[in-house]
């Protein structure tokens, strides 16, 4: 497969909270996959990497969960405060995003991972099981119709056939390779 994505790091914002474990994991390890074969590095909310250091796997959900049901309220806060500052420093590493939002399941935390993204200009792909007309149109207004698909092949589709007005718009190409990041730089 030809490295499309080369250098390029992608951020997988979609919920997490509010969904099953199922809904929550599933789609990203397939998309890891395939981005990863296509040369890109993959930033998983659900498996961040080493200079993050904030998990917010499973058992952190989980975890997270019976700290509101036992009302410890500011050790939560102090953990959210961790793990959302660590998700949005690696939008902010990132050079595109794809978002999954859950039909009717709103996610607070993937939609702003999406303004973050859109603020800073780069390119987002949102994966939305929903007709387009019915697409909320702030969102459409924030990313673009053109960047709005069904499914995570639609939006490999839709990176594979960026046109180079496209890649240059959203800084993508070997012109705005960056250093790796690390904690005293995050």
């Amino acid at each position: 497969m030809e490295q499309m994505l080369k250098d390029l790091r992608c951020y997988l914002a979609g919920n997490i909270e509010g969904v099953t474990n199922a809904e929550a994991t599933t789609w990203r390890t397939p998309a890891r996959f395939a981005l990863e074969e296509r040369g890109a590095e993959v930033f998983d909310p659900m498996v961040k990497p080493e200079w993050l250091d904030a998990d917010e796997g499973l058992d952190e959900k989980q975890h997270l969960i019976d700290l509101r049901r036992q009302g410890r309220w500011e050790e939560f806060q102090i953990r959210m405060r961790e793990i959302r500052r660590a998700d949005l420093r690696a939008v902010n590493h990132a050079d595109f995003v794809i978002a999954r939002l859950a039909h009717n399941k709103f996610s607070v935390g993937t939609i702003e991972e999406i303004v973050t993204a859109t603020r800073e200009g780069k390119l987002v792909i949102v994966i939305i099981d929903q007709d387009p007309a019915d697409v909320n149109p702030w969102l459409i207004d924030m990313v673009g119709i053109e960047y709005i698909v069904r499914s995570f092949d639609e939006a490999l589709a839709k990176l594979d056939s960026l046109s180079p007005i496209e890649r240059r718009r959203f800084m993508l190409g070997p012109l705005y390779k960056h250093s790796e990041p690390n904690k005293s730089t995050c």
